[in-house]
């Protein structure tokens, strides 16, 4: 099922969202997840329980470590296990799994975007030997600085771990939204090391979609489970693990079945006639996963719908994306501090500023002598006039030059 649906995302053409200009990746995303169990003694035995550490939470659970297209949401493989005490042991173990398993799923015509869950040197290594990465990272993963800055605000930084080195490229920028108080501080780490070919602006502006691939792809899918959101009871329905196996493959089958009518509903649709995407094409992420769930469960207790009839109402039904959102962070379990309350969830819609966090030193200027026996290349001209880019970027306030020893994220040891 998983690799019909990777299939149909390499033959059809506009399904992934793609970076680089000659040399393009299809980018996906990675990331952990949980799915509370039945308390029995079986479960509670087989998968163990999160949040304590004697093992006396409420309800076992399983780890989840899904793979999607950030465009579709598709799943391409979801290997599963344990969820264990420990979340970054836990979910390390399913990477190897990746890797050891399913690296088929790994190609280099593609780029994963992974969160700030460290998973080590050796397999961020590892994965690069199959694959590309763009990897954020927390002030305390320790970055040593290898060139000056890139003309478009990036460098080369080593990193070091579980006794290896390896080259990489490090992004740093701030987001900026309006009605927000502090810019957020963002520092990715990339074995994509050619900025001319992958630059530091757009794989900053590329990595909001890992929200869209792993996170609303994983709401989107556990939305029909019973028990489903914070702090509620068991999402899954069987007392032992080999039943937990059993449904944990019918509900994978199930939703990806469900996405591949709303992505055949997508390209039988008409675009919009009106608003911001008229005379665009209709794309998955314009149709809600939920209506074509109900309107296929409809089709087959009616037993008399055509396939036609069936993805030509689905796609009619579109939903408002890419409105620019943002509201407070809020705890949504409880816990010792306030809960949101009415002002905290007022959305407000302004779009993020992406502001480069380092600026490349000024070229030394050219000696008369020089200037008179060399013409510069038109591809030169175009390094200049993308770094002048990049430093006039609009609410750069924060931006400064780097020296070799200063860097704006706070891990640097140069």
């Amino acid at each position: 099922m998983l690799a019909a649906a990777a299939g149909e995302h390499a033959a059809r053409p506009g399904q992934s969202l793609v970076t680089g200009r000659s040399r393009p990746l299809a980018v996906h995303s990675m990331d952990g997840s949980l799915l509370r169990v039945p308390d029995t003694p079986a479960n509670r035995a087989a998968f163990g329980t999160v949040g304590t550490a004697d093992d006396s939470a409420a309800w076992p659970a399983v780890r989840l470590f899904p793979l999607n297209n950030v465009m579709t949401r598709s799943l391409l493989a979801m290997p599963w296990g344990a969820a264990g005490t420990d979340k970054a042991a836990a979910e390390q173990a399913l990477l190897d799994r990746i890797l050891a398993e399913h690296p088929h799923v790994l190609a280099k015509d593609q780029v994963w975007l992974m969160d700030r869950l460290w998973h080590g040197v050796r397999r961020i290594a590892a994965l690069t030997g199959r694959t590309h990465v763009l990897v954020r990272v927390k002030s305390d993963i320790t970055l040593k600085r290898v060139s000056p800055i890139l003309p478009d605000g990036s460098y080369r930084a080593e990193i070091s771990g579980d006794g290896l080195t390896m080259t990489v490229r490090a992004v740093e920028y701030f987001a900026d939204v309006e009605g927000q108080q502090v810019p957020e501080m963002f520092c990715l780490v990339t074995d994509l090391l050619d900025w001319e070919e992958y630059p530091g602006p757009e794989l900053a502006a590329l990595y909001k979609w890992r929200w869209d691939g792993s996170e609303t792809g994983l709401r989107e899918a556990k939305a029909p489970l019973h028990g489903a959101g914070p702090g509620t009871g068991a999402m899954l329905g069987s007392g032992s693990p080999d039943l937990i196996a059993q449904e944990i493959a019918a509900w994978t089958a199930a939703t990806e079945m469900t996405r591949g009518v709303a992505r055949d509903a997508a390209l039988a649709a008409r675009p919009a006639g009106k608003g911001r995407r008229a005379g665009q094409a209709v794309r998955y992420r314009d149709l809600s996963l939920t209506r074509t769930r109900r309107l296929i469960l409809a089709a087959i207790r009616a037993g008399k719908t055509s396939y036609d009839a069936l993805t030509s109402q689905i796609g009619r039904l579109r939903n408002i994306v890419d409105r620019n959102r943002h509201r407070a962070r809020k705890s949504k379990s409880p816990s010792a501090f306030g809960h949101a309350g009415p002002k905290d969830t007022v959305t407000r819609i302004a779009p993020a500023v992406i502001t480069m966090a380092n600026k490349p030193a000024p070229a030394a200027p050219e000696s008369p002598r020089n200037s008179a026996s060399h013409t510069p290349t038109q591809a030169k001209t175009g390094h200049r006039r993308r770094a002048a880019a990049v430093s006039a970027a609009p609410g750069n306030r924060q931006s400064r030059n780097v020296t070799r020893k200063q860097t704006a994220h706070q891990g640097i040891n140069a």
